[in-house]
């Protein structure tokens, strides 16, 4: 099926020529399911291209909106872009959303309260509960809205999480169909999520689960909390591991990422599938 945009965004810049068949809109196709992105990650156009790529090919057309944070200085060079290409929630607000993703961001090492948008994130946070049928927390976003809607608190550590790990079934759900285990995926980050408040918490379900990084992936009431990036493009590890040494960081090598942890090799693509499957029973069966 379809891939429609109500904007055409930078990330298309990225793809392959060809590789992905997509429509402008400015309305919603009857046949689409909508689905807001609010993309809260630095790389703006990488992250366009890596949600475009894994809506491609998918039985079920969608409509992808991409929203914008308003309480937020962001550089330069996207500021004019976010302004014309995104949404604001608001708008959003308007139209109705079948689901809805929010993507991580690097500020795992500041307190939620810290964060210049957490009021309006917040904000966001008690719009999804009542009015959009699904959603789906990436990593910092799946520990914020853990911690908002439920009280599970954080935790942070000197030490990056930084590889790709296996994860297993702990409980059935349909989200997990067509799945193979152990399941590939990758982790890059600073925190995890308060294990005695997940015990002690409202009925949210651990489905799948890591015996060296913990939980991965998280349910309550057709909300999804991920701990991890299956969004993640083969190159994003391997980009932030050369980042973070430019920047003096005592970065160890991603694990179970690299051919033997060599990293002059071709990073290896071990989750591609596996999140294309994800987001598809996601659609299915819960949009």
């Amino acid at each position: 099926m379809s891939i429609y945009l109500k904007k055409p965004v930078r990330g298309l810049n990225l793809l392959e020529e060809g590789s992905i068949e997509y429509s402008i809109s400015s309305q919603r196709p009857k046949d689409s399911k909508s689905i807001g992105i609010l993309n809260l990650m630095p790389n703006k156009y990488e992250t366009e291209a890596q949600f475009i790529k894994l809506f491609d090919s998918m039985k079920q057309s969608v409509y992808l909106r991409f929203i914008r944070i308003l309480n937020h200085e962001f550089k330069n060079s996207y500021r004019s872009y976010l302004e014309n290409t995104y949404e604001t929630f608001e708008n959003i607000k308007k139209e109705k959303l079948d689901g809805i993703i929010i993507t991580g961001a690097p500020l795992e090492k500041i307190a939620f309260e810290e964060v210049n948008y957490w009021s309006e994130l917040q904000d966001i946070f008690d719009f999804i509960e009542g009015n959009v049928k699904t959603s789906f927390f990436i990593c910092w976003a799946a520990q914020a809205a853990l911690y908002h809607y439920y009280g599970i608190r954080k935790y942070t550590s000197d030490k990056k999480i930084s590889g790709v790990y296996k994860h297993y079934k702990v409980e059935e759900e349909k989200i997990l169909d067509n799945l193979s285990f152990p399941l590939n995926c990758p982790h890059s980050r600073y925190s995890g999520i308060s294990r005695s408040d997940l015990e002690n918490n409202h009925g949210v379900k651990t489905l799948l689960n890591s015996q060296e990084v913990g939980e991965l992936l998280l349910f309550h009431e057709n909300k999804f909390f991920i701990l991890g990036h299956i969004e993640y493009d083969r190159e994003v590890l391997k980009s932030e591991y050369f980042r973070d040494l430019s920047r003096g960081i005592d970065a160890q090598t991603p694990k179970n990422y690299f051919p033997m942890d060599n990293i002059k090799e071709e990073p290896i693509y071990s989750w591609r599938n596996e999140g294309k499957v994800l987001f598809s029973n996601w659609i299915k069966y819960y949009l």
